[in-house]
């Protein structure tokens, strides 16, 4: 348990997909003091894109350590096809979080609402690169030639999704609203004991990056045509596939462990794309980046 009062809110975010739609949540304590719960309330910022959210009268309270309530909440949008955000938001003591500005002496944690599509796009954007690595790598050396198509078809579903996200990625949704601006997120406890996180999302900046990173890819692909056959191009097409996971998991990564991890699966396909597939001196260009930027990473 942790030491003194400890709020925990269980799922974390909530995704609803239908209109109606009620959502449970559980409010508890896992610290080793009592938790003075001083209310919950519904944040939905009043944007073009904030949804209508429905929270039944919740009573302060007092929670012994390991107790917990439950509170429903209910996504009830106006239009058809709405998409939107809010945040359930308890105050507490809890001494860790965030304090209110507006009640000195209180903290608030809260929970991300969504409503709208909950298919996690961004994670199919990062790692449908990896349903083509053992596609290449499976083919017979005598059709080697094929890898370059796969990778093609590969590359260019990560485009249409990133145009696609683009194109409905609202502008209006500020830093005041759910999860201070951010869209499209997904996120949930990955380890809990070390206090890391799932966490994706994108803003106005990163959108952007994403979009260009995968035109890039689909761009280097066609440049890499002119490899020769008796070049290892499975093993090229593979590697290279591999690092478009780790280039696009680094822009949409909202967890520092999550972008470390994403920024390591980065580095090694691409020191052995340079030590393989590069230039002049390309072992010592190799070694050369790869020392600086896992220098970097770990500073």
């Amino acid at each position: 348990a942790f030491a003194g009062p400890r709020l925990v809110l269980e799922p974390s975010s909530v995704s609803f997909d239908r209109p109606g739609q009620t959502a449970t949540v559980r409010i508890g304590n896992v610290g080793d003091a009592s938790l003075t719960v001083e209310g919950v309330s519904l944040f939905a910022p009043a944007t073009t894109a904030a949804p209508e959210f429905a929270l039944d009268p919740v009573p302060g309270r007092t929670l012994a350590p390991g107790d917990g309530f439950h509170v429903q909440v209910r996504w009830l949008p106006t239009k058809e096809g709405r998409r939107g955000f809010a945040a359930l938001v308890v105050r507490s003591d809890d001494p860790l979080l965030r304090a209110d500005a507006t009640r000195p002496g209180l903290t608030m944690g809260s929970v991300a609402l969504r409503g709208g599509t909950a298919f996690p796009l961004l994670s199919l954007l990062v790692f449908f690169p990896l349903l083509g690595v053992p596609v290449i790598l499976a083919l017979p050396r005598s059709r080697a030639k094929a890898a370059r198509l796969v990778a093609l078809a590969v590359t260019a579903v990560p485009f249409g999704l990133a145009v696609y996200l683009a194109t409905k990625f609202d502008p209006t949704v500020s830093v005041a609203s759910w999860h201070y601006g951010l869209q499209f997120v997904e996120h949930v406890v990955w380890i809990r004991g070390l206090n890391v996180e799932y966490f994706l999302g994108v803003d106005g900046l990163s959108i952007t990056m994403v979009v260009l990173s995968a035109l890039v890819s689909l761009v280097a692909i066609g440049a890499s045509w002119s490899i020769p056959e008796n070049a290892q191009l499975r093993g090229y097409f593979a590697l290279f596939l591999l690092l478009e996971v780790g280039m696009m998991g680094v822009f949409v990564a909202l967890d520092f462990f999550l972008f470390f991890v994403f920024w390591e699966v980065m580095l090694l396909p691409m020191y052995f794309l340079i030590g393989l597939w590069g230039g002049p001196r390309r072992e010592y260009a190799a070694i050369k980046f790869f020392l600086y930027t896992l220098a970097g990473s770990v500073l």
